[in-house]
């Protein structure tokens, strides 16, 4: 049967049983009579089913190199890949026949040995052997290369080819889901995954102890500008809430030194937010169809996603956090302000805790904390230092004196060093802090659970 004839032929999209494509020719083709089953259904031409099959062919499968091919046979016996054919037939899930019929037109296509290009021979032979393409993200790690380069060495405030970069990283990261089904972007908040979270501050001065029991809503939320100091997800200046899902974790994550105080609470997230999960990119789905055109490029940036996942939640060493940093707070930054769907903060797996913890960030928009109403005037005491037999350690006590007779219940105006002005605060508040949660943990000494002790041997020669 000539070419010219086989092109003729209808095919149904139920003679196709891969599931991409099927569904493209259910929704493309037109009511005829299937040659291969003879029902009359949505059908398109074989040759237009040959010319996807070659898309995908260029797209998806390559034929083994020659050293590859020799290994195989060595180690395994047999030949390497699949032969054409069965490729096809494999790759769109239609019968033995069927891909017969579409190797010998795409084989009378390029039997013009000008259209091979560079290859050898004809690239649809029957004596071929096929592979499917392993994903290769070596474009984006390069990109991310030059990326950290010009940040540090180059344009650090104002770069359009940073802001082209991370563009084509995380655009359209809300419709990524991962194997499972679970969206990396994911909302917390009032019936959410995440409705809570812990956030510690370490204390070495009593007087700054004592000031943050007092007023906790103020005092163990983030610091404001001008206190605020460099971190993972923030420059100097910037002030976000970085928190904890576990007061472990959280307790873990400032590192205290001994002999400090530490106090721990709970925060309440009283508005919906949207987090990126690092977690979650870090298992994005990278299933696809070979013939969903140019979805080579998605495998690929699925690929360097879950690289990149893993680059922004490791461990820093402190010498190195003035330009290790600088990729993580940009990419906040980008997070926080772009135009194509702005997040609110960032979810990822603790470096200090482990153990499946997660630390939180809150981005500047979202790390207001509601204040505690308090009348007017309302003086403070802290007493403590005696022993909580529950508890087995110290405890502690806030005395709030309010005023006498009928006093307008108002939030109290900041009174410590660093107060933020509520005046020019426009941010809505975002987080309640749990009074009943607030605990003082008294750092004693430090255990190194997952420290790795390697010998240290001398040979002089």
């Amino acid at each position: 049967m000539g070419t010219e004839t086989l092109n003729r032929k209808n095919i149904c999209c139920d003679c196709v049983g891969e599931t991409f494509l099927s569904g493209e020719i259910r929704r493309e083709g037109k009511a005829r009579r299937c040659f291969y089953c003879g029902s009359t259904t949505p059908c398109i031409t074989l040759k237009n089913i040959s010319g996807r099959v070659q898309e995908a062919f260029e797209e998806y499968y390559v034929i083994p190199n020659p050293i590859y091919e020799d290994r195989y046979r060595s180690d395994w016996g047999n030949e390497p890949g699949l032969s054409t054919d069965e490729t096809i037939q494999l790759a769109a899930g239609v019968s033995k026949q069927v891909a017969s019929d579409i190797q010998e037109i795409l084989s009378e296509q390029f039997s013009d040995p000008e259209s091979w290009g560079d290859d050898d021979e004809n690239p649809f032979s029957s004596i071929n052997r096929y592979l499917l393409k392993t994903t290769d993200d070596t474009m984006w790690h390069d990109d991310w290369a030059s990326f950290e380069e010009e940040l540090r060495t180059e344009t650090r405030f104002f770069s359009l080819s940073a802001i082209k970069f991370l563009d084509s990283i995380f655009s359209g990261i809300e419709k990524e889901q991962t194997a499972d089904g679970f969206p990396v972007v994911t909302t917390t908040g009032p019936g959410a995954r995440y409705t809570d979270v812990y956030r510690a501050r370490c204390f070495q001065s009593d007087e700054e102890f004592k000031t943050a029991l007092e007023r906790p809503d103020l005092h163990l939320g983030p610091p404001p500008s001008h206190k605020a100091t460099a971190g993972r997800m923030n420059a100097d200046g910037i002030s976000v809430f970085y928190g904890a899902t576990d007061p472990s974790a959280a307790l873990a994550e400032v590192r205290p030194p001994v002999g400090s105080r530490v106090v721990v609470a709970r925060f309440e997230i009283i508005c919906p937010l949207q987090l990126l999960d690092l977690k979650a990119l870090n298992d994005i789905d990278s299933s696809t169809s070979v013939f969903d055109r140019g979805n080579s490029r998605r495998l690929e940036r699925a690929a360097f996603l879950r690289h990149l996942a893993r680059l922004l939640a490791q461990p820093v060493l402190p010498d190195r956090q003035r330009f290790e940093y600088l990729p993580t707070q940009a990419i906040a930054d980008y997070l926080a302000t772009r135009v194509d769907g702005p997040l609110d903060g960032i979810v990822f797996p603790s470096v200090q805790a482990g153990a499946g913890a997660l630390n939180l960030v809150l981005f500047h928009k979202a790390a207001r904390v509601q204040e505690i109403e308090r009348p007017q005037g309302t003086d403070f005491k802290v007493c403590g230092g005696y022993r909580d037999p529950k508890l087995g350690g110290g405890a502690y006590t806030v005395y709030e004196f309010v005023p006498s007779g009928e006093a307008e219940t108002t939030p109290v105006a900041p009174t410590w060093a660093y107060a933020i002005n509520e005046d020019r605060d426009y941010r809505k508040p975002v987080l309640r802090i749990d009074l009943d949660s607030i605990y003082v943990q008294y750092v004693k000494g430090v255990q190194f659970d997952n420290s790795d002790p390697q010998s240290v041997r001398r040979s002089r020669r």
